[in-house]
């Protein structure tokens, strides 16, 4: 008897060694993969990601906004950085639009073309860039285009785009000619929120209510609910026609964001 339980002894811990010598991976309670190291033991959880990176993101920042650099964080922190396994491709205007000192603004034209590219977000874009956009529109349908306080007429603006948004001061009333530029802050959470906004493909949703849903949604991914607490944001009544636009819409804010 003795024998037989030493062999049986024996045979289970032969199967243990070989069991912790093979590197395999068992799906976690929530979903997530974990893997155990033969040389650690430690598990590694692999977390999904908020995003797949299927598709890339460009991004072009205005001369009013360009010198912040951390105003793309968040959505950086959600999508990544492009050439860094992530999906965001940055633009400053002017400087990447420089070529022998000449401004070339075909180059926003060559940066969507590139193959995955899905959505366009313009942050403060300068008076002269939506003609570079409506001939994106005309070559490329399908793109996604966001344009966010932009220094263009915003008549073009609107054809060009899926979703406009201009910043009104409390109590100015916007005309058709450029918009005033946007404070600062929280506008990071607006810029995630606007990319956001474009991925819903229901295009029977109002691109008012796809924006304050996904502004929202950008405010959990921050944790900080309280990002631009005391924002407005409404379609664009015209002041001739008493109609409101279904592209622009306008931001007021009421008290300053926190």
């Amino acid at each position: 008897m003795k024998t037989s339980a030493r062999a049986i002894l024996g045979l289970g811990a032969l199967i243990l060694a070989l069991n912790g010598c093979d590197d395999r991976r068992t799906p976690s309670a929530s979903g997530t993969e974990t893997s155990t190291s033969a040389n650690t033991g430690d598990k590694v959880v692999r977390k999904p990601r908020h995003r797949e990176n299927d598709h890339k993101v460009v991004v072009l920042t205005g001369p009013e906004f360009a010198a912040n650099r951390e105003i793309l964080d968040a959505l950086i922190s959600e999508y990544g950085l492009d050439g860094s396994g992530g999906m965001v491709v940055p633009l400053q205007y002017p400087d990447s639009f420089l070529e022998e000192k000449k401004l070339v603004m075909s180059r926003l034209s060559d940066a969507v073309s590139a193959p995955g590219v899905t959505t366009l977000v313009t942050v403060g874009a300068p008076e002269g860039v939506v003609r570079e956009l409506l001939k994106i529109r005309s070559s490329k349908p399908e793109l996604r285009i966001a344009s966010l306080f932009t220094q263009d007429d915003m008549l073009r603006v609107e054809l060009a785009s899926d979703l406009t948004l201009e910043y009104a001061p409390a109590g100015e009333i916007l005309a058709d000619e450029n918009a005033t530029v946007m404070p600062s802050a929280d506008v990071d959470a607006l810029i995630l929120a606007a990319t956001l906004a474009l991925e819903d493909p229901d295009k029977s949703i109002a691109p008012l209510q796809r924006l304050q849903t996904s502004l929202d949604a950008a405010r959990g991914f921050l944790k900080r609910k309280t990002a631009g607490a005391a924002w407005k944001i409404d379609a664009w009544l015209d002041p001739d026609t008493n109609l409101r636009s279904r592209v622009r819409l306008v931001l007021t804010d009421g008290g300053g964001s926190t």
